[in-house]
C-alpha cells in the first residue's frame, strides 16, 4: 500500500500509553496518510466530565497534526452502557440501543471530518470514485 488515506478508529488515546494502534499507524504513516479517531470516551473520569469536556467535538472538528501523515481527530462522547449499574434484565433491551446511538454519532462525526479533510472522499458525494463511508 501507497499512498492511500487510512481511517482508523481507535480503541485508545493517541496521546495516552502508546500501544499497539498507535504503533501500526505511525508505521503505516511512512508511506500513507493516517486518520486516527481518539476515542469519544475517558475511563478516567465521570460521565459528566466526559461529556463536558468533549462537548465541543459535536459542535466542530478538533484535529490535531501529531506527525507528517498523521492527522488526529477527537471524537464526541459516547453513551455508556451502565452495565454496573443496571440489573441485568435490562440490560439486553438497553445496551443495543445504546449501541446503535453511539454508532450513527461516530458516523456523522466521521463524514464530516473525511469530508472536511478530503473533499475528494466525500461518502456518496458528486464524482466520488472512492467506496462509501457507511
Amino acid at each position: 500500500m501507497q499512498n492511500e488515506t487510512i481511517v482508523c478508529v481507535a480503541p485508545r488515546d493517541w496521546h495516552g500509553p502508546w500501544k499497539e494502534s498507535q504503533s501500526i499507524m505511525s508505521r503505516i504513516a511512512i508511506h500513507d496518510q493516517v486518520i486516527y479517531f481518539d476515542p469519544g470516551h475517558d475511563s478516567q473520569s465521570s460521565t459528566v466530565g466526559e461529556m463536558v469536556g468533549n462537548l465541543p467535538n459535536f459542535f466542530a472538528l478538533q484535529t490535531e497534526r501529531v506527525q507528517k501523515n498523521i492527522t488526529v481527530i477527537s471524537s464526541p462522547s459516547v453513551l455508556r452502557h451502565a452495565r454496573r449499574h443496571l440489573p441485568c434484565s435490562v440490560l439486553p433491551a438497553t445496551v443495543p440501543i445504546m449501541v446503535r446511538i453511539n454508532t450513527q454519532i461516530l458516523i456523522r462525526h466521521m463524514r464530516r471530518a473525511i469530508q472536511a479533510l478530503d473533499p475528494e472522499t466525500n461518502p456518496g458525494g458528486p464524482g466520488s470514485t472512492r467506496g462509501r463511508l457507511i
